[in-house]
This record gives C-alpha cells, sequence and structure tokens, in this order.
C-alpha cells in the first residue's frame, strides 16, 4: 500500500479502521467519488475534510499530510499535561513512582 501520499495514508487508516469507502464518507458528510479521488490522489481534501478525516480515522492531521506518526493528543491527555506541568519536580518523581507500582500491579 502507497504510505507516502495523502491518498495512500487516508487509505490505509480507512482498511485499518474497517471502513468501507461508504462507510466513512457517510462519517465525513463527503461523496463516495470526492472520497475516492482523495484515496486515487487525484484531488487533496479541504480544510474541513481534512479535519474530518484526522477526527475520524483517529490520527493528526500530520500524519495524513507528512505521514508522521504522532496522533492527535485527546482531550484526557492534554487534561493531564496541564495537571503535570504544574508540579514540581519532587511531585513528579512522587507521581512517575505512584503510576508505575500502580501499572506494575495492573500486569
Amino acid at each position: 500500500m502507497e504510505l507516502t501520499t495523502i491518498g495512500g495514508r487516508v487509505r490505509h487508516k480507512r482498511l485499518e479502521k474497517g471502513y468501507s469507502q461508504h462507510a466513512l464518507a457517510e462519517k465525513l458528510e463527503i461523496g463516495n467519488v470526492y472520497l475516492s479521488e482523495i484515496e486515487r490522489n487525484k484531488k487533496l481534501p479541504s480544510i474541513n475534510t481534512l479535519i474530518k478525516l484526522a477526527t475520524v480515522l483517529e490520527v493528526s492531521a500530520d500524519y495524513i499530510l507528512r505521514g508522521t506518526m504522532s496522533p492527535a493528543p485527546t482531550y484526557k491527555q492534554t487534561e493531564l499535561t496541564r495537571k503535570l506541568d504544574t508540579l514540581t519536580p519532587k511531585q513528579l518523581r512522587t507521581v512517575h513512582a505512584l503510576l508505575k507500582v500502580y501499572v506494575d500491579s495492573l500486569e
């Protein structure tokens, strides 16, 4: 599968998520033909479609445009990051130790 093009990455993620072209087009509120043209690199997605693609396929716009693999942060990730940013180094070490014990107990 061609992962070096926008269309190839969209198609790859669509298939990975188990969507048919029709199902994804419905979620994006676009036509099947337009989605097909994007996947075949005949057209580029509009900004609105790009944002919807990233959201529905759960990837970053960077991934669709450039192929970088950094997923878009979720609300929970950004909320946690904001909270961690307010902690002192000592508090961060304590949180890290607590999380390590907790995660190890899950295994």
